[in-house]
């Protein structure tokens, strides 16, 4: 695949991401958290069924436990992602959602022990200042500030 058809598809899914952001939370506050959770997941079921199937048994060699840990630690996380859109607005909601990318390194240092190196702490950190002044409402512009 060049490079060219790559930028592409990383467009086409950052699209498609933003249009679901905004419909989940269309529909959260329309049909409610709980029946938003069952169409998200039934969806994703039928569509992501094949390809788990080929795995399917490399899920419980991980362990039965962790496997249903996991799946109570992402319905809650679910739930709790739709509450926050239910009640709040998008801009506030998405950029504290971005937080995972950093959490999921850390989650991955110090539980996988996967190794980082200079360069890509220098990006989370950058991640990290650019999530926070995206948050920020306070600053003013040049052009704003009469």
């Amino acid at each position: 695949m060049s490079l060219e058809v790559g930028i592409i598809f990383a467009l086409v899914a950052m699209l498609g991401w933003g249009f679901g952001d905004f419909f989940i939370q269309k529909s959260t506050r329309k049909v409610g958290i709980w029946t938003t959770i069952f169409i998200i997941t039934l969806i994703g079921a039928i569509v992501l069924t094949p390809f788990a199937l080929k795995n399917a048994s490399s899920l419980w060699s991980v362990g039965r436990n962790v496997f249903i840990i996991g799946a109570i630690a992402y319905f809650v996380a679910a739930f709790l992602d739709l509450k926050a859109l239910k009640e709040g607005k998008l801009d506030v909601v998405e950029p504290i959602w971005s937080f995972e990318i950093v959490s999921s390194s850390f989650l991955a240092f110090f539980l996988l022990g996967e190794r980082i190196e200079i360069i890509q702490v220098g990006f989370i950190v950058l991640m990290i200042i650019s999530l926070i002044l995206v948050s920020l409402k306070t600053l003013t512009s040049p052009v704003n500030s009469k």
